[in-house]
């Protein structure tokens, strides 16, 4: 009799443990439901809608592959949260760009190609380290 009522003892602290257990998890799960609640309510941080169609230098981008679709996003992502590099970038444009566009001009090259400085370099007049 006595081996049975450490058998139901241990049954007990056993069953115990796991309700407790289960409650622990559903309670950091409610903590984590609350959490993800409160900053969807308070951020609103959504990603830009990606046009159906881009170009450069006449050419049309094939957005219809996909791996050519998700480069194309994550430029535009980069691009959309990097605010301070955004506003940079913007103040050398007006610097760089009427120095490059005349020259792309001249030699006859799509004006479109100003661009690749800033995917580049960020318009930032700097030497890489294999002297590019």
């Amino acid at each position: 009799m006595v081996k049975k009522n450490y058998y139901f003892l241990g049954s007990a602290f056993l069953l115990l443990v796991c309700v407790i257990s289960v409650c622990a998890f559903i309670a950091v799960k409610n903590r984590k439901t609350e959490y993800r609640d409160l900053f969807n309510r308070h951020m609103k941080i959504m990603a830009p809608d990606l046009p159906d169609k881009a170009s450069f230098a006449g050419e049309e981008a094939p957005l219809d592959t996909y791996y050519v679709r998700e480069a194309f996003e994550r430029e535009i992502l980069a691009s959309t949260f990097m605010h301070s590099t955004t506003i940079m970038i913007f103040k050398r444009a007006n610097r760089w760009f009427p120095v490059i566009e005349p020259i792309l001009r001249k030699n006859g090259i799509p004006d479109d190609f100003k661009f690749l400085a800033v995917a580049e370099s960020y318009l930032v007049n700097a030497v890489s380290p294999a002297g590019a």
